[in-house]
């Protein structure tokens, strides 16, 4: 059809390759930081909140309320993180700062926040890095569908919801998430953990469930 071939390769190439993107991603995180936005800031409580991007989910879920992290500013300034959840397929970091700090940030700021690097056994492992952290059951549903992609059949990019999380899909045009949600409650009613419920989703679904993809 007149179309050009860039580059051919065969699976163990591919990994090579997706080893080097990750490794260059790792190196622009230590040096730059995480990309985000400050979405709220309040400077009278000295609280703030930053909306890591989706390429950050790993790293940004790692992060534990009393961790000190450093927002990349003119002059870094030193925070305390006081929540962490998933929002979508990003992530939600509520920090603690001196009111005076917040005072040349602005809503809707791109911002990079300086975080401790995630420990080498937690890089390699397909697992999420907050598995099983104590939350309700509405937050646990909410953390499946922040955290699991959708394997259904439909190819191509006709299906944004395999390359952003199950929270992202528009429950009034998708059944997908309200499919997974009811999977997902029903489990948690068995007093199973959230390493046991991935694991039976991924049974159910594959193992395309735990990162973003495009089925041909």
């Amino acid at each position: 059809a007149g179309e050009t071939v860039r580059l051919l390769l065969d699976q163990e190439s591919l990994e090579h390759l997706r080893g080097q993107q990750r490794g260059r991603l790792r190196q622009d995180w230590r040096e730059k930081g995480l990309p985000g936005t400050v979405t709220v800031l309040h400077p009278l409580g000295g609280e703030m909140e930053v909306l890591l991007d989706h390429e950050a989910i790993r790293w940004g879920r790692f992060l534990k309320p009393g961790d000190e992290v450093r927002l990349k500013t003119a002059e870094p300034i030193v925070a305390v993180v006081r929540h962490v959840r998933p929002w979508r397929e990003r992530t939600l970091v509520r920090l603690v700062v001196s009111g005076w700090d917040q005072t040349d940030l602005t809503s809707g700021q791109r911002i990079a926040l300086s975080v401790p690097e995630l420990p080498q056994d937690v890089q390699e492992s397909a697992l999420p890095p907050d598995l099983d952290r104590p939350r309700s059951k509405e937050e646990r549903i909410e953390w499946f569908l922040s955290t699991v992609y959708c394997t259904c059949s439909i190819g191509g990019d006709g299906c944004t919801g395999m390359f952003y999380t199950q929270s992202s899909c528009n429950v009034n045009a998708c059944g997908m998430p309200n499919v997974i949600s009811k999977r997902v409650a029903g489990l948690i009613d068995q007093e199973l953990t959230d390493r046991q419920i991935l694991e039976k989703l991924a049974q159910d679904r594959g193992e395309l469930l735990l990162k973003p993809h495009l089925l041909k």
